[in-house]
């Protein structure tokens, strides 16, 4: 929340929503008094819920509300939502809430059926006009390699993938082949892809997905074992970490103290090292052969917030990078010991012979479009600005040899439609 007067913004303030550990849209309601949120718990369940503007009041996560968020009625009577119906396409349907509590008061009642790809909504203030962007959302990866300068317009760059679907970018094989992922419709789907585009399908799950908030599937440094980080679907849902040995094509189940957050395998592939997705002061250590995990008290004082954070291996053991917020730490994974490394990063990349590689996004590089991809020496030292990037990527990984990266490109585009003689709540249409 930021709070502004005409001469721009004052201050800031930030409101949690209870029931939810991540936050994809928030909108305020029309009288000010309540906002409206849609995010995920812990175990990657979307919730839609109402808290007030204060964060002291209100519902909280609304049951059996089933859909995505798109905004507040004109009058605050209630919220929009959107319900999938295939092929891109989504009813919308109106919840009507109590003014005063902003807890539901009935059954959700379809207002227009068959809009094409929605996205965010709006109604006018005399509820007779509604406002929708519609597009399909797409996501390609593109691959570009280094050279000695930092310059981005000499690079060799190719896309790996094209189109309109939405492929997810996770790591690199050793034989230089990226790994992606996209979604089926019974739960997902692993590929390689060489740098020709040809693809070949590694494995194919059903009933799970990829934990979307912290998930690179990860293969073991002898190349047999590929790290899932997935997550199960149905009743029965939440985290359910996997290994799939390549050659037999048999799946070992992880017993782990809490969900993960990332992998990276030891140099001999029988350790696996893990962030956490909720405790900040611990990592995740998991016996490959046993499958079974435990979690290493970190020695990191009044700096402890390294959930949801970044994690890549030594080329030697027992040492790992991990981020924490903007920093770089090297852990030491026998005793919790940290050394700090680097300030004011956001990415961690990997750990290539004897540097770390981190990235710096737009927002902390502004002179450039796309930030910068950096190196500095994993015992401390100068960092090395190795390229400025010519692209905004959501996501990147490095490649073997850090000889280029492999980057998630958003392409999704959106179109604003209006329909006039809307009737949100007395007419269907």
């Amino acid at each position: 929340q930021l709070r502004v007067d005409a001469g721009g913004v004052t201050g800031e303030g930030l409101l949690q929503p209870p029931g939810v550990e991540t936050v994809s849209r928030g909108v305020i309601s029309p009288d000010g008094r309540w906002v409206a949120y849609q995010g995920a718990d812990s175990l990657d369940q979307r919730i839609i819920g109402v808290v007030s503007r204060d964060g002291t009041s209100g519902p909280g996560p609304l049951p059996g509300i089933d859909g995505s968020l798109g905004g507040w009625s004109a009058d605050g009577s209630g919220l929009y939502l959107f319900r999938g119906r295939g092929g891109g396409n989504a009813d919308l349907y109106h919840v009507p809430l109590d003014p005063s509590t902003a807890t539901i008061q009935g059954a959700a009642v379809l207002v227009y059926p068959g809009l094409a790809n929605p996205g965010a909504t709006s109604v006018s203030e005399d509820g007779r006009r509604l406002v929708y962007s519609s597009g399909p959302g797409a996501a390609n990866v593109r691959a570009l390699l280094f050279d000695d300068t930092a310059t981005p317009d000499d690079n060799p760059a190719w896309n790996l993938t094209r189109g309109t679907a939405f492929w997810n970018v996770h790591g690199f094989l050793a034989d230089g082949r990226v790994i992606v992922t996209r979604g089926t419709p019974e739960g997902y789907q692993i590929l390689a892809i060489d740098s020709t585009g040809r693809q070949e399908s590694l494995t194919r799950r059903a009933g799970a997905a990829p934990g979307s908030r912290c998930s690179l599937v990860t293969q073991s440094p002898d190349g047999r074992y590929l790290a899932l980080p997935e997550v199960r679907r149905g009743e029965n849902g939440g985290p359910a970490p996997v290994i799939l040995d390549m050659t037999t094509g048999a799946l070992q189940t992880l017993s782990v103290p809490e969900a993960m957050c990332w992998f990276a395998w030891s140099p001999d592939g029988t350790m696996l090292a893990a962030m956490t997705q909720n405790s900040r002061d611990k990592i995740i250590l998991v016996d490959r052969p046993s499958g079974q995990g435990r979690l290493l008290q970190l020695q990191c004082g009044d700096r402890c917030e390294f959930a949801l954070e970044g994690i890549v291996m030594s080329p030697e053991w027992p040492y790992v990078a991990v981020t924490s917020e903007n920093d770089i730490w090297v852990v030491n994974l026998e005793d919790g010991t940290l050394r700090h490394l680097q300030d004011r990063t956001w990415n961690i990349l990997g750990w290539v012979d004897d540097y770390v590689w981190f990235y710096r996004n737009p927002s902390q590089r502004s002179d450039v479009p796309g930030g910068g991809i950096y190196r500095v020496p994993a015992t401390g030292g100068p960092e090395e600005l190795i390229l400025n990037l010519p692209l905004d990527c959501v996501w990147m990984v490095l490649a073997p040899g850090a000889s280029g990266i492999a980057c998630m490109v958003m392409e999704t585009q959106r179109d604003l439609h209006v329909i006039d003689g809307f009737d949100p709540v007395h007419e269907v249409r």
